[in-house]
């Protein structure tokens, strides 16, 4: 249970700094960026099923 909260907060911390990354991508389009961007969003979208999944 404490293990899934813990998650959940991993990924909600994760999709609230997503815009960031999003805005730096949106600056400067180089093939680093996109695969920052792709790693935080599946990241963060991970992390939240696994946290609802650890909860039930």
């Amino acid at each position: 249970m404490l293990k899934g909260i813990g998650y959940l907060l991993f990924g909600i911390g994760l999709s609230f700094m997503s815009p960031k990354f999003i805005k730096q991508y949106k600056k400067n389009k180089n093939i680093e960026n996109t695969l920052e961007v792709i790693g935080v969003l599946l990241l963060a979208a991970s992390s939240i099923l696994l946290g609802v999944l650890e909860v039930l």
